[in-house]
C-alpha cells in the first residue's frame, strides 16, 4: 500500500488534529471521516477539511480507510486501539498511527495482533489551541516495527513538509522529556519571571520589558550553539550577585510559602545546571564558579 494514496480516517478532533488534518488536506490527501467523542467537534473539523463523514462512535469508522490516525489523549490510545481491534475491518490492509510523544507502539499492540500495521508519528511542536498551526518545517519522530513501514511514514511526513527521523521505542520517553525541557519549561520560567517582576514593577509591563532579552537568548542558542550562548552572573562567576539573589529570594514577603519555595528551588537547581554547562564548555570550573557551586549546594540543602 502506498501511503501517499491513502484514504484517511482521523479519530480525535482536538488541537493536533486540526493542524495535522489541515496539512494533510493541503497536500492532497483524502480525509474521509472524523471520529470524536464530542459530535460537535467531529462535525466542525469535518466541515473545515471537507471530510465526507463524521461520528462520535468508534464503530462507525469508515471501513474503506486504509490509514487511521489516532489523535487522542495518551491515556485513551490503548482503549481505542482495543475497540478498533474488535471491529470487522480488513486489518491487513490498514496502517494505524498514534501521535503521542511518550507512548510507544505497545499502545497499538491490539491492532498488531489482528494484522494491522502500526506506527507512531510525533510532531515536535506546541499546539496550545485548535487554531491551525503551520507545521511545515517541523521535525517529527517516527516509530515503526519494520523498515517498510518506516519508509511509508517518512514519505507521509515529507509530503506534508515535515522532517522525519527514526526513534527507538526504548528512547521515546527521553525524547519527549527533552521536548518538555525545551518548550514547556520555558513557559514555566517566564511565569516565574513574571511573578518576580510583579514585586518590582507593574506586571502588565512584563512581556514588553522581557520580550527582547528572551527572544535574543533563544535565538543565540540556535545561532551560536548552546555552549556559546550563556551570559549573566553565573557565567561571569559573580559570587556577590549570587549571594544577593539568594538573600532576595529568602526575603520575599508577597508570595505564599509554596511559591516562594518553588522560586528558590528553581533558582538553585537551574543555576547548578548552568555550572554544568560551563564545566562542559571549559573542561573545569574556575575558583569563582566553585564558590558559587558551594553556595548553591548549601542553599539546596536548606530547602
Amino acid at each position: 500500500m502506498s501511503v501517499l494514496n491513502s484514504k484517511i480516517a482521523i479519530i480525535g478532533a482536538g488541537k493536533i488534529a486540526h493542524s495535522l488534518s489541515s496539512a494533510l488536506n493541503k497536500a492532497g490527501f483524502k480525509i474521509i471521516s472524523i471520529i470524536s467523542k464530542d459530535i460537535k467537534s467531529a462535525k466542525l473539523l469535518a466541515h473545515k477539511i471537507n471530510a465526507g463523514k463524521f461520528s462520535n462512535k468508534i464503530s462507525e469508522v469508515d471501513p474503506s480507510a486504509n490509514l487511521i490516525i489516532l489523535s487522542v489523549p495518551d491515556d485513551q490510545i490503548k482503549k481505542i486501539a482495543s475497540s478498533l481491534s474488535r471491529l470487522n475491518l480488513r486489518f491487513d490492509k490498514k496502517i494505524f498511527i498514534h501521535l503521542s510523544g511518550v507512548e510507544s507502539l505497545q499502545a497499538l499492540k491490539p491492532l498488531a495482533k489482528v494484522g494491522g500495521e502500526i506506527a507512531s508519528l510525533h510532531i515536535m511542536q506546541t499546539f496550545p489551541s485548535k487554531k491551525i498551526n503551520n507545521i511545515s518545517g517541523c521535525w517529527c519522530a517516527v516509530e515503526t516495527t519494520n523498515e517498510i513501514t518506516q519508509k511509508k511514514l517518512f514519505a507521509l511526513a515529507k509530503s506534508i513538509e515535515l522532517n522525519p527521523f527514526q526513534i527507538k521505542s526504548e528512547n521515546k520517553v527521553l525524547y519527549h522529556l527533552a521536548g518538555v525541557f525545551a518548550s514547556n519549561f520555558i513557559t514555566g520560567n517566564l511565569f516565574s519571571a513574571s511573578e518576580l517582576f510583579s514585586n518590582a514593577a507593574e506586571q502588565d509591563l512584563f512581556l514588553k520589558v522581557f520580550r527582547s532579552i528572551s527572544e535574543t537568548a533563544i535565538a543565540n542558542n540556535f545561532k551560536e550553539g548552546i555552549l556559546n550562548s550563556l551570559s549573566g552572573p553565573i557565567e561571569r562567576g559573580d559570587v556577590s550577585t549570587i549571594i544577593t539573589h539568594l538573600k532576595a529570594l529568602k526575603s520575599i514577603k508577597d508570595f505564599n510559602s509554596g511559591m516562594k519555595k518553588i522560586l528558590m528551588k528553581n533558582y538553585v537547581h537551574q543555576s547548578l545546571t548552568l555550572l554544568e554547562l560551563i564545566k562542559r564548555r571549559d573542561g573545569k570550573l574556575s575558583g569563582q564558579h566553585l564558590k558559587i557551586k558551594k553556595l548553591l549546594k548549601v542553599a539546596s540543602a536548606n530547602l
